[in-house]
C-alpha cells in the first residue's frame, strides 16, 4: 500500500480556506462556543490543580469516662440553647435585610 504524496504548505491552506469559505455564519459561532467552553474547563482544572488548600481541622471534645447521665443532659441542653440563640440572631439579621430591602 502506497503513502500518499505530501501535499505542499500553500496547497493545504488553500484546501482549508476553501473548507471556511463553504461554511455558515452560525458554524463558526458553535466552533467558537466549543472551543471556549473546553478552553475554559481546561483552564479550571489547571487552576484548581495550583491552588493552595488549607488544612481542615476538627476539634473533638473528650469527656471523662465517669460522666454521669444528668452531666451529659445538662451539657445537651446548653449546647441546643446556644444554637437556638445562633439561629434566632441569623434569623433576626435576615429579617432586619429584609426590611431594609423592603421584601415582605
Amino acid at each position: 500500500m502506497a503513502l500518499p504524496r505530501p501535499s505542499r504548505p500553500l496547497a493545504a491552506w488553500q484546501d482549508f480556506v476553501g473548507f471556511l469559505r463553504s461554511r455558515e455564519r452560525h458554524d463558526y459561532i458553535a466552533a467558537l462556543l466549543a472551543v471556549a467552553i473546553t478552553s475554559f474547563i481546561l483552564y479550571a482544572f489547571y487552576h484548581d490543580s495550583y491552588a493552595e488548600r488549607q488544612p481542615r481541622i476538627v476539634y473533638v471534645e473528650s469527656w471523662p469516662a465517669t460522666r454521669t447521665d444528668a452531666e451529659i443532659k445538662r451539657d445537651i441542653t446548653a449546647e441546643q440553647a446556644a444554637r437556638d440563640r445562633a439561629k434566632a440572631e441569623r434569623q433576626a439579621q435576615y429579617k432586619r435585610l429584609a426590611d431594609q430591602l423592603g421584601i415582605r
